[in-house]
């Protein structure tokens, strides 16, 4: 079922993701997140294929390391949501960005 009021809502904020996040490094002078621990959520509901093999981001299609080359290990959790789970599913998304904040602190 289309949820249309969900989909005129999207379509006002939705913008395209530069180019340059997919196709040039990024380093940060202070190491940025390196040595802190990372999760990306999955979100498995999608009903279309991403448009690259590298949408899914480096923790799904490599093994991550560190600038120094080092292992750098995240954390894969799955959503059965599409993309847009923060929409779609507000409560699930905020009940495992929740838990995923907990076990980071714990």
């Amino acid at each position: 079922k289309e949820d249309v009021a969900n989909q005129a809502w999207l379509k006002r904020r939705i913008t395209l993701h530069p180019a340059r996040g997919w196709t040039e490094p990024v380093s940060f002078a202070n190491g940025g997140y390196e040595g802190l621990p990372k999760t990306i959520v999955r979100c498995t509901a999608q009903i279309y294929s991403p448009s690259s093999p590298g949408m899914a981001g480096p923790a799904l299609t490599e093994a991550p390391k560190t600038a120094s080359g080092a292992p750098d290990p995240w954390n894969v959790v799955e959503l059965a949501a599409s993309r847009t789970a923060m929409v779609t599913h507000p409560h699930e998304t905020a009940t495992l960005l929740a838990n995923i904040a907990r076990a980071v602190r714990s």
